[in-house]
């Protein structure tokens, strides 16, 4: 932007991406057994992963390992056992959740001016590197004029390559995992089975700030976590099955326990003692310690019956009642009904003479569940917030209001359909329609300052999902060396609030507002308006007419310069018009070739990312080329404004400027894989043998190149894992 400017550094040494990254390296192994007879079986199972991702310090890798054992005892009794263990250990960079933290290096490598070094150069002789005692290259932090190297106004102090580097941030996991049935038959109808299941993980987290850079230094602090978790479940079923005729049902009578407790503690330190040591123990001063535990409890009565007539037509009846302890003792119980029928029609005779059709089903079903996920476990509780003390003096805060009257959101689904063959099923599909309603929508609805706290959990309105999905196959060819075989699917449907509470009649949350007649996915922003020709200003749509900041257009709109006075509304949605994804298959003798696109047509995207790249503010911050088309003298049509710094929060703020069309095509994987055939593979003293290969997220073409909107629904992108491309080989061996 300055034609003036030279580069005082090396060109390698400007790119904040690569010392970051790298090409990963995922390796995995699964290897099972399974055997058995008429009266039992069994099935045990390992598996390894070892996966490096293409960020520095992001690895995992996990084993697991599996038995699983049924046995018909007698003739009446039978009973099994599955067992399984999973370790999992992983290395972290700290990336989620902190979106916008200097230690995010994507936020971090993104933001940077591309005229800044990675590493330092020695002041004292020019175009060589700063160099430690032990002869290493020593970053640049952007602070380092003690040594007679200029400050960086652009993350001063800051350093995310060094800080992923010299930071630590370690979790394991081990989860045992147990199940078991018994089941007896008896008076030749009845079935009753009682089966239990229990979880058992512990979590152990370790992270460490480093004293050096970043929120560690200069003392370095850890924190270590743990936790434990157990959750069981027992259900009681008795089932009724008999066949009268053309006539068959099939009932059932169930009950179950839910059990979940959790506790954990967590402590953290600062002042680190020697190198090398990232336990608590290794440092003097204690500034956390917390303990806790979490109970949730939940108990569910259900029935089904099922009833089919001459496999032609068939009638599903359900009902279940559930209590939870999330809910008030007088409100915790919610009764929710099902109901389904189908209609076999190809089975009917008229269709004697149809030969084209090959299949031909109706079907309906309506049904009802309650949720009580994502309010807490005590939600209806008045709770305090504990840990505020002030010294020995004992300190608290109000934590939640509670609410007595909180009771099941209830979600209620129709759905009808029609499933078909053609052609002795060379064409197969199903077109369905859906329309979910919920109620009772549990939300934090936020409150007044006064109240003492922020938010208050509530059943605050109803709203409504409908749309239409298609699944389409189709074999336009199939001989008996070679098949060509395209699957396709599509949906697309609408999101509607239909009643909010009549205390809070909207609810603005970040780039959406909540009311009756719009969606939990349309925008609601400032309406952007332009530049104008004439000076460069940014300007919006005007709430009024203010002498210093508003003018009136040539076609008779109120604009103004200034963001404060610029008026909301609603432009678009996160919603697309319609999404799918289409696969071609092909098979010739032992080759398979798989092709999968997805698509999504319509739709907007907030690109925030794109919005910090285009600001005017922040010297030495890395600009989009984009800058590039600004405003510079008096005539200039663009729809980029004039570069200025002290208005750049005018120019650059949040409104429907950023939203982007959100269609995109992803070509998403191509496997290609080849079976040797039979008489070879016994020759090899083996039962099957097959080599495959494959690769994943191959292109990505949508309106900005970079833009990443797939990973976050709602429609706002961030600074958090890219989907990568991924190329995966392997060998199947069947003994």
């Amino acid at each position: 932007m300055n034609p003036s400017a030279q580069l005082v550094y090396k060109e390698e040494d400007l790119d904040w991406e690569k010392p970051i990254t790298r090409e990963g390296v995922r390796n995995e192994l699964n290897v099972n057994f399974s055997g058995g007879d008429e009266r039992s079986n069994y099935f045990a199972s390992f598996a390894y992963l070892d996966d490096k991702g293409f960020l520095i310090r992001s690895d995992y890798e996990r084993y697991n390992a599996r038995l699983q054992y049924n046995n018909r005892i007698k003739s009446w009794f039978s009973t099994g056992l599955n067992l399984a263990y999973t370790y999992t250990k992983s290395n972290q960079s700290d990336v989620e959740g902190n979106n916008t933290a200097f230690v995010n290096p994507f936020f971090f490598s993104r933001g940077m001016g591309p005229i800044y070094p990675v590493y330092a150069y020695d002041p004292n002789n020019p175009g060589q590197y700063l160099l430690d005692a032990n002869g290493n290259r020593q970053y640049d932090f952007g602070n380092l004029n003690a040594l007679g190297l200029p400050n960086r106004p652009q993350y001063g102090g800051r350093h995310a390559i060094a800080e992923t580097e010299l930071n630590e941030n370690f979790f394991r996991r081990n989860l045992f995992s147990g199940r078991t049935y018994g089941e007896v038959s008896f008076l030749e109808d009845f079935k009753f089975r009682v089966n239990v299941g229990a979880d058992y993980a512990n979590d152990n987290g370790n992270t460490f700030g480093n004293p050096i850079i970043g929120d560690g230094a200069p003392a370095g602090r850890a924190t270590v976590n743990f936790t434990n978790q157990l959750t069981l479940n027992i259900n009681q079923q008795l089932t009724y099955k008999k066949q009268f005729g053309k006539h068959n049902v099939d009932v059932l009578l169930g009950h179950e326990n839910y059990d979940y407790r959790d506790n954990f503690i967590t402590g953290s330190r600062s002042q680190l003692i020697l190198d090398g040591n990232i336990e608590l123990v290794n440092f003097t001063t204690t500034t956390n310690l917390n303990s806790g535990a979490d109970f949730n409890r939940q108990e569910g009565y259900f029935s089904r019956v099922n009833y089919d007539y001459d496999n032609r037509y068939f009638i599903s009846l359900s009902a279940r009642r559930d209590g939870s302890s999330r809910f008030y003792q007088d409100v915790r119980w919610g009764t929710f009904f099902g109901g389904s029928a189908a209609w076999q029609v190809h089975n009917e005779a008229f269709m004697g003479g149809l030969d084209m059709i090959s299949k031909l089903k109706l079907r309906a079903s309506y049904g009802q569940t309650g949720n009580n996920a994502g309010i807490g476990f005590y939600a209806w509780q008045p709770l305090f917030s504990l840990g505020w003390n002030n010294a020995t003096e004992a300190g608290i805060l109000q934590g939640s209001l509670g609410n007595a009257a909180l009771s099941w959101e209830s979600n209620n689904q129709f759905d009808l359909a029609l499933e078909f063959g053609l052609f002795r099923d060379r064409v197969t599909g199903v077109v369905e329609y859906f329309n979910r309603e919920s109620d009772d929508l549990l939300f934090s609805v936020p409150l007044p300052l006064s109240t003492g706290t922020s938010s208050q959990t509530r059943n605050i309105g109803a709203m409504y999902n409908r749309g239409l999905e298609l699944q389409l196959t189709v074999e336009p060819v199939r001989t008996r060396n070679f098949s060509w075989t395209i699957d396709m699917n599509a949906t697309t449907y609408k999101n509607e609030i239909t009643r909010m509470p009549e205390s809070n009649k909207e609810i603005i949350s970040g780039t959406k507002k909540l009311q009756v007649g719009s969606s939990l996915y349309d925008y609601w922003l400032r309406e952007w308006y332009g530049v104008n020709p004439n000076n460069g200003d940014a300007e919006y749509r005007a709430v009024n007419f203010v002498a210093t900041n508003s003018r009136i257009t040539e076609t008779g709109d109120t604009v103004t310069t200034s963001l404060n006075n610029a008026r909301f509304h609603y432009n678009g949605s996160a919603i697309p018009d319609f999404t799918g994804g289409l696969t071609n298959t092909f098979e010739y003798k032992g080759f398979s070739l798989s092709v999968l696109f997805i698509f999504q047509v319509g739709g907007y995207i907030y690109d925030g990312a794109y919005q910090s790249l285009m600001a005017s503010s922040g010297y030495g911050s890395a600009k989009h080329v984009d800058i590039l088309n600004r405003w510079q003298k008096a005539g200039d049509v663009t729809d980029v404004p004039r570069a200025d710094v002290a208005r750049s929060v005018d120019f650059n703020g949040t409104s429907d400027r950023w939203l982007t069309d959100a269609t995109s095509l992803n070509l998403r994987n191509i496997s290609v894989s080849y079976t040797f055939p039979s008489n070879l593979v016994k020759r090899m003293k083996i039962q099957g043998l097959q080599v495959f290969a494959n690769g994943e997220n191959l292109a990505l073409w949508n309106k900005r190149k970079g833009m990443d909107g797939l990973g976050s629904f709602d429609g706002v992108t961030s600074n958090t894992y890219s989907f990568y491309r991924n190329f995966v080989g392997g060998l199947s061996l069947t003994f």
